[in-house]
């Protein structure tokens, strides 16, 4: 695995938070994973992911004779797009449950609904996950075109269901402050969440580095960049340009 590190302990669970793919093929507009990671998606070797396991095992061994580390391990990916390759996803999560038995499983980022199935969600349960975290972004068609991104609101509600029938919580994450975003905009997303067994998540739109937020319209031409959203604003240096002095918001 690329990174590995024990997150925190909690009802007597050590959850580590890892990752073992980069790079994401998809173009949504609002998202600045490629900037740092690349379009082309990559992943480790399931050898890597092997010998990550077996020193995560000799370490929590060493721990837990020394009182450091519970007896239970949960593992959250927090890869951006697990389910472009689903069958190395199972196999990595396979190794997991070799190296530590009982293991349980979620996922922060990566679970794209649109390419979720029935039987993906069945097969994960099945291997101890507790948690889907999907992203729907927004229920607006004209943004969600706008901003490349893929939208099955009918497929999304479908997924949804068929966890929650099998009493496993789902988290539904929508943005807030994408350009074309109004009030009733937000209040028709709201609505759609509200009406299905999920927990809401809240984000906030974050303005990307130029040129990708060009496309968004949180840069301005002249290189100013503002958040348009009423008088709020966002601070921080402005790396689309020369760093010379602290820029003005608006």
């Amino acid at each position: 695995m690329h990174d590995r590190r024990r997150t925190f302990q909690w009802d007597a669970n050590d959850y580590y938070s890892v990752t073992y793919a980069r790079g994401c093929p998809k173009h949504c507009a609002f998202c600045s994973n490629h900037l740092v990671q690349g379009r082309r998606f990559r992943t480790a070797s399931l050898g890597a992911i092997e010998n990550a396991l077996a020193l995560l095992r000799n370490e929590l061994v060493t721990d837990r004779e020394s009182g450091l580390a519970s007896a239970a391990v949960h593992f959250n990916f927090e890869d951006d797009n697990l389910l472009i390759d689903y069958p190395l996803f199972r196999d990595a999560i396979e190794l997991c449950r070799r190296y530590f038995p009982g293991a349980s499983f979620s996922a922060e980022n990566g679970l794209d609904y649109t390419l979720l199935t029935a039987g993906m969600i069945d097969d994960l349960v099945s291997i101890g996950f507790t948690q889907f975290n999907l992203s729907l972004v927004t229920v607006d068609h004209e943004i969600s075109r706008d901003l490349d991104r893929p939208r099955a609101l009918e497929h999304f509600q479908k997924m949804v269901r068929f966890a929650a029938a099998k009493k496993i919580p789902v988290i539904a994450y929508f943005i807030a402050g994408l350009k074309g975003d109004t009030r009733e905009r937000l209040v028709e997303t709201l609505g759609f969440l509200a009406a299905l067994p999920v927990r809401i998540g809240f984000h906030p739109f974050t303005p990307c580095p130029a040129p990708l937020v060009l496309k968004t319209g949180v840069f301005s031409p002249n290189g100013r960049r503002g958040f348009p959203w009423g008088r709020r604003s966002t601070h921080g240096p402005d790396r689309s340009r020369p760093r010379r002095s602290r820029p003005r918001f608006v």
